[in-house]
């Protein structure tokens, strides 16, 4: 009994990740995004070698590392206009 229980349960969870692996594939075929990439793959080639996540990860975290600093830097500014500091530690 308790192994037809768990054969159903099992049963019931496969449909349920194919239901949504499905509704997954079905919402990126439609996504513009998507189209525009195979446009893009096709047109290279087979040849075609997308640049590494490292290096995508690095330019992006750059940038953000550098608007972060810009917007920091207008804190600092009003800070020290208004004879703020920051105590990075504690001292008795």
């Amino acid at each position: 009994m308790i192994q037809k229980n768990a054969r159903k349960i099992s049963s019931q969870e496969e449909s349920e990740k194919s239901s949504r692996i499905y509704n997954n594939v079905i919402n990126v075929a439609k996504n513009e995004e998507f189209t525009r990439m195979l446009k893009f793959v096709a047109k290279h080639g087979v040849g075609f070698k997308p640049t590494p996540y490292h290096e995508i990860r690095m330019k992006y975290l750059k940038q953000h590392v550098e608007k972060t600093n810009l917007m920091l830097e207008e804190y600092k500014l009003f800070w020290k206009k208004n004879d703020c500091i920051i105590i990075d530690r504690w001292m008795d």
